[in-house]
């Protein structure tokens, strides 16, 4: 069973993963402060940070090898988003890198109520079909107010 190919489904803790758009963002920060203050001649010793694209790309290959060019990546958010500029950071980069890959936003009572089961165990939200699902919520007991959203995590990692 496991050295049959046949797509798998894998998680991947992505907890943090939103500092990889901060990280990016206070390299180009360092860069602009020491052009700023007439510095530039130390810029070659900050390294390159690739952390937002190597995160983006680890989505994009996950969304390329799902091999529907209409299915969607999904980020799952909190009701109320106040880490909304990070999000934005992946969202953004996913587009930059690959615009031809659409994001969708949704919490987890928006799953319960718009999402499904196709009878191929696809997940299927606002009718179209989910190749991966970026968890920014869901991860403590506090976002799930009641069954319903309980049911719409089942519902999740019950696709193929």
């Amino acid at each position: 069973m496991l050295h049959e190919h046949a797509l798998k489904q894998v998680e991947m803790n992505t907890i943090a993963s939103s500092f990889a758009g901060i990280s990016t963002a206070i390299t180009q920060l360092d860069r602009f402060v020491l052009t700023e203050i007439g510095r530039s001649d130390i810029m070659e010793h900050i390294p390159a940070n690739g952390a937002l694209a190597g995160l983006c790309n680890g989505m994009l290959d996950a969304w390329k090898m799902y091999n529907n060019k209409d299915a969607v990546i999904l980020f799952i958010i909190e009701d109320v988003t106040y880490n909304i500029c990070d999000q934005r950071f992946h969202e953004f980069e996913i587009r930059r890198l690959n615009p031809h890959a659409r994001v969708i936003r949704r919490n987890l009572t928006q799953i319960a109520e718009r999402a499904s089961l196709s009878k191929d165990k696809e997940l299927i939200v606002d009718g179209v079909v989910v190749a991966v699902i970026y968890f920014r919520s869901g991860y403590q007991t506090d976002a799930y107010h009641s069954k319903k959203e309980w049911d719409a995590r089942l519902l999740m990692e019950s696709t193929i």
